[in-house]
């Protein structure tokens, strides 16, 4: 389990005392508390509490954001709100996490994307099954099939589609399979939309100076 630590200290010297906390999600941290020694790192104490947020066991992929609330004994900080944020990544993990294909008429730019699926973990697998929800929009291609820790993943507009014929924008899901012993399943979100350029607005050009007129000559007759 990955552990995140914060020092509390009270302002006035004083020992700091933690009476309760509490989770706001469960599922997502588990906390623990331990007083300061000497000699801890960053300058912790004896007086100091040691917040330890660790990551659930049953928390899912992806970001995640949360608060946890610490009771103390300090007069003007009763009870302390702790932002915690996570991260857990996947044992196989695609990166992007996201395929975007941005489409314009005419031209084949935007029409293929690329990405990887990672192996978190450093051992090597294959990808034995691709589902595809829209393969009548587009098409997805493995790039390597052989046994590997990383593989590349191409997909591109269905043969023989335009975007003159799609409403836009259109969202799909590829749904990864592989032979790895804990058998993840890995999904990744597809969005196809349609390229806008925007004319860039010709700045007005400042108005030409207008001719100083002629000095009058002047002469005797």
């Amino acid at each position: 389990a990955h552990t995140g630590q914060l020092m509390l200290r009270r302002d006035d010297g004083k020992p700091l005392v933690v009476e309760k906390t509490e989770v706001l999600e469960p599922g997502i941290v588990q906390l623990g508390v331990r007083p300061g020694r000497e000699g801890d790192a960053r300058g912790a104490g004896p007086g100091d509490v040691w917040l330890e947020a660790t990551v659930s066991a049953e928390a899912l992929p992806g970001r995640r954001a949360t608060k946890v609330k610490v009771y103390t004994n300090h007069p003007e900080r009763p009870v302390l709100e702790v932002p915690v944020s996570i991260w857990v990544r996947g044992l196989i993990e695609p990166r992007p996490d996201r395929v975007n294909l941005w489409l314009s008429e005419g031209t084949q730019a935007g029409r293929t994307a690329t990405f990887r699926l990672m192996h978190n973990g450093g051992r090597g697998f294959q990808i034995t099954d691709i589902e595809n929800s829209r393969p009548d929009v587009f098409e997805v291609v493995k790039m390597t099939t052989d046994s590997r820790t990383s593989h590349t993943i191409k997909v591109a507009l269905a043969e023989g589609t335009e975007p003159a014929t799609l409403r836009l924008p259109l969202h799909g899901t590829i749904r990864l399979s592989s032979d790895d012993v804990d058998k993840p399943t890995v999904e990744v979100p597809v969005t196809v939309s349609k390229r806008v350029d925007r004319l860039r607005r010709a700045r007005p050009r400042p108005p030409a100076p207008r001719p100083t007129p002629a000095a009058a000559a002047t002469g005797k007759e």
